[in-house]
């Protein structure tokens, strides 16, 4: 999905985990994997909006666990 290839993108350049560029979302825990694969297109532009303002992927793990 671009969505969610476009997410990993921002999260990887915020986060500075530049592995999310190379393995995409492998690089994640399989809980975090599921979770972003089973966003809609809504949530997952919300998500990029949100994203914006992440510095670790704890934070990202946060807001999957907020929905």
């Amino acid at each position: 999905m671009k969505a969610l290839s476009i997410v990993l993108r921002q999260l990887a350049y915020k986060t500075g985990n530049y592995s999310l560029l190379l393995d995409g979302l492998s690089s994640l825990t399989p809980q975090m994997r599921s979770q972003l694969q089973n966003l809609s297109l809504e949530q997952l532009e919300t998500l990029s909006l949100e994203a914006l303002k992440f510095s670790t992927l704890d934070q990202l793990q946060t807001y999957l666990d907020s929905l």
